[in-house]
C-alpha cells in the first residue's frame, strides 16, 4: 500500500514537472514565433475560374459506357503491372 502511494506521488510529480517545463519552453519560443508572422495582409487571388467545375463538366460530357470501360481497363492494367513486379 505504501509503495503504491509513493509510486502515485512520483508519477504525479513527473507529470506536473513535464507540464510546467513544456509550458516554460513554449513561452520561451513564443516571441520567435510571433516575429515570423507577417503583419501585412496577403494578396488576394482570382477564384473566378473554378478548376473543379471544369473537370466535372468535362467528365459529365463523356458517355458512361466509355468512362466505365476506360476505368476498368486502367484497373486491370494496374493489377497486371503489380503482378508483373511480384
Amino acid at each position: 500500500m505504501k509503495i503504491k502511494t509513493i509510486f502515485a506521488i512520483a508519477v504525479t510529480a513527473l507529470c506536473l514537472g513535464a507540464y510546467f517545463s513544456g509550458r516554460a519552453y513554449q513561452h520561451s519560443r513564443l516571441p520567435v514565433a510571433k516575429s515570423l508572422v507577417s503583419t501585412t495582409a496577403a494578396e488576394g487571388f482570382n477564384t473566378s475560374a473554378n478548376f473543379g467545375d471544369f473537370v466535372y463538366q468535362h467528365i459529365a460530357t463523356i458517355p458512361f459506357a466509355n468512362l466505365y470501360e476506360t476505368l476498368r481497363r486502367r484497373a486491370c492494367a494496374g493489377a497486371n503491372r503489380v503482378a508483373a513486379r511480384d
